[in-house]
């Protein structure tokens, strides 16, 4: 595969770094407890017309960061992308991975932010916004936190993004090298993969239990092909039907997994949602080269569905 029709798809990822001012409670879905009144704060600082009713009445809505992230594509249908049937967010929040549930007052904490696109001028607003949180509280029993510092979460040089001490934000967000970051591992065979928090795949209608590889590839085509459409601004050629005609002919060597089920609170809507993803491991059997370079941008932004707080993270091995 030809590295460079990535060229346009930008990402960038952020260490957010935090210091526990008082004792939090993580319960099993950590996501959802970093991401809780995530939305209403965002809106209460990017909104520039607080008086207007909805989002589709204001006047400034094309140039407003909560607009864009949480609106815009809402109730847009989606193009016929290869069964695409829902436009993802252009936001990843990867929650602590650590499974520590209980932080004391003083206990450093991290959470990576991905953006994709566009997305990424709008780093500022997620920067003020968990600040904002930190004052609040999250978590059961709404414990606060102080924003320490924001990196660059790529390469080994860590860049500083923001600096709670002087509470400045510099002006330069590096991205990723997207063809340099998935050609430098295409002659790789990828055949173990570690999905480290639930992942949600939809095939014909149901959620997958125990994917198979190309469920995988499917997925990942539909996510990726709509993050470049509606994020990046661009179309994503490939030969989707012979790149699933040949992940099909991968196969399953080894498989342990579980089926993890939650309720998800949503404070906007005021109500729970069930929700289910696999966790586990999976080997398969056969040369995946020629998928190394789709699988490396997976790793990267996620695969499946409700990925905006952390579901959907796998580690490949070759």
């Amino acid at each position: 595969m030809d590295a460079s029709k990535f060229n346009n798809f930008k990402v960038g990822r952020y260490k957010f770094i935090l210091s526990a001012l008082e004792d939090i409670n993580f319960p099993q879905d950590r996501g959802s407890t970093l991401g809780g009144g995530f939305g209403i704060a965002f809106k209460n600082i990017s909104c520039m017309h607080k008086i207007v009713n909805s989002c589709k009445e204001c006047s400034s809505r094309d140039n407003c960061a909560y607009y864009y992230m949480f609106e815009k594509y809402l109730s847009k249908k989606p193009l016929d992308l290869h069964g695409l049937d829902e436009i993802p967010k252009s936001f990843v929040i990867e929650p602590p991975l650590d499974n520590k549930e209980d932080l004391k007052a003083g206990d450093k904490f991290e959470f990576v932010l991905i953006l994709v696109g566009k997305a990424i001028e709008f780093l500022p607003y997620f920067i003020f916004t968990f600040r904002v949180l930190g004052e609040t509280g999250i978590g059961k029993f709404k414990g606060r936190y102080e924003l320490v510092q924001v990196v660059t979460d790529v390469g080994s040089d860590e860049k500083i993004i923001y600096d709670g001490k002087n509470k400045i934000i510099y002006d330069n967000y590096p991205v990723v090298n997207i063809p340099d970051y998935i050609s430098k591992d295409d002659k790789k065979n990828f055949n173990s993969f570690n999905f480290i928090t639930p992942t949600r795949i939809k095939y014909e209608e149901s959620f997958v239990v125990k994917p198979d590889f190309h469920h995988i590839i499917r997925s990942l085509l539909n996510r990726l092909s709509a993050l470049s459409l509606f994020h990046c601004d661009f179309e994503l050629i490939l030969d989707y039907s012979e790149i699933v005609e040949k992940s099909q002919k991968i196969i399953v060597k080894f498989r342990r997994m579980e089926w993890i089920d939650w309720e998800r609170s949503s404070i906007k809507q005021k109500s729970k949602a069930r929700m289910g993803g696999f966790l586990g491991n999976v080997v398969f059997d056969g040369d995946t080269k020629e998928f190394a370079q789709l699988l490396r941008l997976g790793e990267l932004v996620h695969v499946g569905r409700n990925c905006t707080f952390g579901l959907g993270k796998y580690q490949i091995v070759a």
